[in-house]
């Protein structure tokens, strides 16, 4: 009934087919053998371009979707707040 409400499934040369589902753009990658969902941000009518931009991705630059912190160095041993030395 509301079939026209529904995004048009998105087409991309390098990473193939992706559909719009709980306002994220999910496909599958390969990588091996092993296929795996992927998720891409974006509006209605398609996926973020940057977050397509896989040359990018290749070098160096910054990759699709939030990025999880990093430690910046080595943990050092604390206790209450305190580091020990």
């Amino acid at each position: 009934m509301f079939g026209w409400l529904k995004s048009v499934p998105f087409s991309d040369s390098v990473l193939g087919e992706f559909r719009r589902k709980g306002g994220a753009w999910r496909g599958e990658i390969a990588v091996g053998d092993v296929r795996s969902p992927f998720e891409l941000p974006g509006s209605r009518a398609a996926p973020d371009a940057q977050a397509l931009d896989t040359e990018s991705w290749r070098s160096g630059g910054r990759s699709p979707g939030p990025r999880k912190p990093t430690l910046a160095g080595p943990l050092s041993p604390c206790t209450a707040g305190v580091h020990v030395a």
